[in-house]
């Protein structure tokens, strides 16, 4: 009997050797066992298990050795895939970003795997957008925006001041002479 779990649980089955070519481990998980395929390992597995994982996989560099196949050219595929693959990841979080900036919504902040893909590939990411430039220019705005609601307050209070005095000057030459305010006394000629 197998010690592999995968295997024991579909040994009445045909097998396939598939291998991982990238610079990556892919962990994994079929029938509820959890296994990982290390860097340059080749594992063979029941048919069913190894079509799981190479339909998960597959697209991140995982390749089926097929019998009687060039390893070296499998390999080198498998490394491509790899590539276009992180690549991919890469210019994906950087349009989402992209978009996000656009839209005046908050950016995403990238996975450490983005950062690893990013990196390692030589590619720039657009991260944390300019929150800072964003700010900057907000509150250059403001501060304009301030100034001049300031400058409007300081013309209202100056209008609102003399309405006062013209109002409280007019209202003491005309409150002795009305029968009736309890100021008025009568002159007397």
């Amino acid at each position: 009997m197998s010690k592999d779990p995968i295997n024991f649980l579909f040994q009445d089955q045909t097998f396939k050797v598939v291998a991982n070519p990238t610079n990556e481990d892919f962990d994994m998980q079929f029938a509820g066992v959890s296994f990982t395929i290390k860097s340059g390992e080749e594992k063979t597995m029941a048919i069913n298990a190894a079509n799981h994982v190479l339909n998960s996989f597959g697209p991140r560099g995982l390749i089926w050795l097929m019998p009687d196949a060039d390893k070296d050219q499998l390999f080198a595929a498998g490394k491509r895939i790899n590539k276009e693959f992180k690549h991919r990841q890469v210019t994906e979080f950087n349009v989402r970003n992209e978009n996000r900036k656009h839209m005046k919504m908050g950016s995403l902040t990238p996975s450490d795997k983005i950062k690893e893909y990013a990196a390692e590939l030589g590619l720039k990411l657009e991260d944390s957008y300019a929150q800072v430039d964003q700010s900057i220019s907000n509150s250059k705005a403001q501060d304009e925006k301030i100034a001049s609601l300031e400058a409007t307050i300081a013309n209202l209070t100056k209008l609102v001041d003399t309405f006062i005095r013209g109002r409280d000057a007019k209202a003491e030459v005309e409150e002795p002479r009305k029968p009736g305010n309890p100021n008025w006394s009568k002159v007397s000629k």
